[in-house]
């Protein structure tokens, strides 16, 4: 063949797209415009949706009516919208597109597009000519950590030495790799009146005692073993509806407990969960004490009379 052949070729296709369009000289060419916003921001904990809508705004400043089509790419998240859409000249319509992460998805900044093609301009295929536009936008995945306390028991018997000591099971939930300082804090649920839901920390006096809870959190599902332990110098009078949150010490404290509720109630007899004895046992003593006394007092003095 000779070459000047593709040459020709490729002329007579030019040609014969822009005779579709016998005012183009007047009018201009057809043209497309895609804009959308940035930063867009995912939320991928357990009860999330793990998706956001990115809105765009798609511009036909041509004097052509234009079928659009639209493609999406995405390395990371999955994304849905419209597929195609019919823009008169001279306006600007919204589209919306949907990204969605995975459940627990490493937390990280992601680069998407859409690409805006136009596909027939007055009714007229624009290919292979076609005006595109591609824009690129941002999806933020945000950090996300959740820790619950799982495995204490249903009650805690307090002593003569107002000690708790139970260990606990904590299991986080995370999408980024971090260590981790927590602490605990204790809820009164039992006192919280209906009309005034505030919130009551360490009731009964008792404060916060326990050993230090660091943990090193990888994406997923993570547990660890921790002990609560909390001290009171007032003496129990009546149980307690009590619940332990544990929470980020850089944090503050959550005013809702999503854990478990126990019982702390005072131990009157035997011995309490932390092997003290219970608060009547010392009085018992000291009667059996003074009775067994008198008595020994009533015999001596029959023995001498």
């Amino acid at each position: 063949m000779h070459k000047a052949t593709p040459l020709i070729f490729g002329a007579l296709i030019v040609f014969s797209s822009l005779a579709v369009f016998p005012t183009v000289g007047a009018q201009g060419a057809p043209d497309i415009s895609v804009d959308c916003v940035q930063d867009n921001h995912i939320n991928v904990s357990m009860d999330s949706l793990r998706a956001v809508v990115i809105y765009c705004s798609v511009e036909n400043p041509s004097s052509f009516n234009e079928d659009v089509d639209f493609l999406y790419d995405s390395e990371h998240l999955s994304l849905t919208g419209l597929s195609s859409m019919y823009i008169s000249a001279g306006t600007t319509k919204l589209i919306e597109i949907v990204a969605r992460a995975s459940q627990l998805q490493d937390a990280g900044t992601f680069s998407n597009s859409i690409t805006a093609i136009v596909r027939e301009a007055n009714g007229a295929p624009t290919w292979p000519v076609s005006p595109t536009d591609t824009e690129e936008f941002t999806v933020i995945i945000d950090d996300y950590v959740e820790c619950n306390l799982y495995d204490y028991p249903e009650s805690v018997g307090v002593g003569v030495d107002g000690d708790i000591d139970m260990p606990v099971t904590v299991t986080c939930f995370s999408n980024v790799e971090v260590s981790l300082d927590f602490s605990f804090t204790l809820h009164d649920v039992g006192a919280v009146a209906t009309l005034n839901p505030a919130p009551i920390f360490w009731p009964g006096g008792f404060e916060d005692k326990s050993p230090d809870c660091s943990l090193d959190l990888v994406p997923g599902l993570t547990e660890f073993q921790c002990s609560f332990e909390a001290h009171t110098s007032t003496p129990l009078i009546s149980s307690i509806d009590a619940c332990v949150s544990i929470y980020a010490s850089a944090y503050q404290a959550p005013e809702i407990c999503p854990n478990k509720i126990f019982v702390i109630e005072p131990k009157l007899l035997g011995l309490s969960s932390t092997g003290s004895l219970g608060y009547l046992v010392p009085v018992i003593i000291i009667l059996a004490l003074a009775v067994s006394a008198i008595l020994l007092r009533r015999r001596f003095q029959d023995s001498v009379d």
